[in-house]
């Protein structure tokens, strides 16, 4: 209300099963009362990250107690960002339940903005169909899955989706190959960058 930028995180903390939380509208109901308060109104921005590696990701699904400082540092890679157009706060304010509607444009921009990278699709593939296919079988359902669901793919090609994830997941030895079979190794770690795959079906 001041004119200055101000960053909320309105999931309210960082998600155990990599995929999106819900949006804790209360915290958003500061910015209706800094509307009424100052008559001057505030653009919402949303900001969407879509982390090809996630540094704390074995503490966030249980592997690990902890995570080192460095492992932020050094285990950060390929982080996309991508700003939403901004949404007047006045233009909400005559709503019933303001902060819901709020809730429910950030959720959304976030939904069509997210990025969907090769070892998301791989992970959520392979998970869905018991931790181990063979890899003609997961390219098979991978190329169905992005027939069926419509979501913002960075990789368009399956068979490009299929390789590069497959490189992802065994640099992390998330997952093996043995003969023509891909399999899980570890299959918390599998789950978690599985649910990172927000499909245009999916309500956040």
């Amino acid at each position: 209300a001041a004119g200055r930028p101000s960053l909320l995180f309105p999931e309210g903390r960082r998600s155990r099963s990599g995929s999106q939380q819900a949006i804790h509208a209360g915290l958003l109901t500061i910015l209706f009362e800094c509307l009424q308060e100052s008559g001057r109104d505030i653009a919402v921005v949303p900001i969407t990250l879509s982390y090809e590696v996630v540094p704390e990701d074995k503490e966030l699904c249980g592997e690990a107690p902890s995570t080192p400082f460095t492992d932020y540092i050094n285990r950060r890679a390929g982080v996309q960002m991508v700003l939403s157009d901004p949404i007047s706060v006045s233009t909400l304010s005559h709503e019933e339940h303001p902060e819901c509607v709020l809730a429910a444009r950030i959720g959304l921009a976030w939904q069509r903005q997210m990025r969907i990278l090769p070892h998301h699709l791989v992970a959520r593939v392979l998970s869905e169909n018991g931790g181990a296919m063979p890899e003609k079988s997961l390219l098979l359902h991978l190329e169905r899955f992005m027939d069926a669901h419509r979501g913002n793919y960075a990789v368009k090609s399956g068979r490009l989706n299929l390789s590069d994830g497959i490189r992802s997941l065994l640099e992390r030895d998330i997952i093996g190959i043995e003969g023509p079979r891909v399999l899980a190794r570890n299959r918390n770690l599998l789950e978690f960058y599985a649910g990172a795959v927000i499909t245009e079906e999916q309500s956040i």
